[in-house]
């Protein structure tokens, strides 16, 4: 869906919704900033293609993902979602302004 590559890719291992990841994916155009995903996608590209050689790492980042859905959809926080606002989201905002747009393509060809 090209707004957040972590959530599709464990939507594409099985682990997550496409019907959660959809809601997820409209909140989250609607309400953060274009330089939030261009930080976000360049951080999470290599994370991205980690997760594929690593169950684990798509294991530990399942719950992060799900606590950020239902925080999004039904605004339910947890610990986990104050860090993604509080520290992550600001970081991918400063990375943003910095890198710009990302190219996605490459991570998707041959998947």
């Amino acid at each position: 869906n090209g707004v957040s590559i972590i959530c599709t890719e464990l939507a594409r291992q099985g682990k997550l919704s496409r019907h959660l990841l959809q809601a997820e994916t409209a909140i989250n155009r609607a309400y953060l900033p274009a330089e939030v995903f261009h930080g976000y996608h360049a951080i999470a590209k290599p994370i991205v293609r980690w997760m594929r050689k690593s169950e684990k790492l798509s294991n530990f980042l399942l719950p992060w993902v799900q606590d950020h859905c239902a925080y999004s959809i039904c605004g339910k926080a947890t610990y986990r979602v104050a860090f993604i606002n509080a520290v992550l989201i600001p970081a991918c905002y400063v990375v943003g302004k910095l890198v710009g747009p990302q190219d996605l393509q490459s991570l998707y060809q041959g998947v």
